[in-house]
């Protein structure tokens, strides 16, 4: 893993910051920060810069989904003023969201059935997302232009991860960590996302 902080190597061996880079405060305490604590010896490597070895993390999934990634739809309420006190209730972007949601779940499902049929896990899981956005006809073919614009990557991680809701997990609280990318397809790409979710706990 790679970044403004570079802590853990690819099979998840703890590395320690790369040079400048902050410590983290939430990390656990250690004889060298004056505590202990059930890390501490792992802790205290990164203080030290060496390398320990981490709990090897498992692929859950690993899948592209074709299709026009969506956002997760908003609610809004307002009220009548020939109606007071009554709220009147409207979700923006339903039609598409439920596509979109039908479109992750179909792949996701054959993918997950593959694997034994096993049911949704109750493990603690990091997921990264890769969003393929389609590739305006305005944009030159010989430059692809970086994503900033609409939609909102916040929600269109959340619908993906509401997706995932008993398909993959229990619960999308599950997840604790993640990464996403949002970019125009190349000429020629197929729009989509590409979903990697990966647990360190024990199966």
């Amino acid at each position: 893993m790679t970044g403004g902080e570079t802590l853990f190597g690819d099979a998840g061996e703890l590395l320690g910051p790369a040079p400048g880079a902050p410590r983290w405060e939430e990390l656990p305490a250690c004889e060298s920060c004056g505590g202990t604590g059930k890390d501490a010896a792992a802790v205290s490597a990164w203080h030290a810069g060496t390398p320990t070895p981490r709990r090897p993390r498992v692929e859950l999934l690993n899948v592209f989904v074709p299709g026009n990634p969506t956002t997760a739809g908003s609610v809004k309420a307002f009220v009548n003023p020939k109606q007071p006190g009554r709220a009147i209730v409207v979700k923006d972007n339903g039609k598409n969201q439920a596509k979109w949601r039908a479109d992750v779940q179909n792949v996701v499902r054959e993918a997950w059935g593959l694997m034994d049929e096993r049911p949704p896990v109750d493990a603690v899981c990091s997921i990264h997302l890769e969003f393929v956005m389609p590739r305006p006809l305005s944009m030159p073919k010989s430059r692809t232009k970086p994503h900033g614009a609409r939609p909102d990557a916040d929600k269109l991680i959340r619908a993906v991860q509401d997706a995932l809701t008993h398909v993959v997990w229990t619960d999308d609280a599950r997840a604790d960590k993640g990464s996403w990318y949002k970019r125009y397809a190349e000429v020629g790409e197929t729009a989509g996302c590409r979903i990697r979710i990966l647990t360190e706990e024990p199966m």
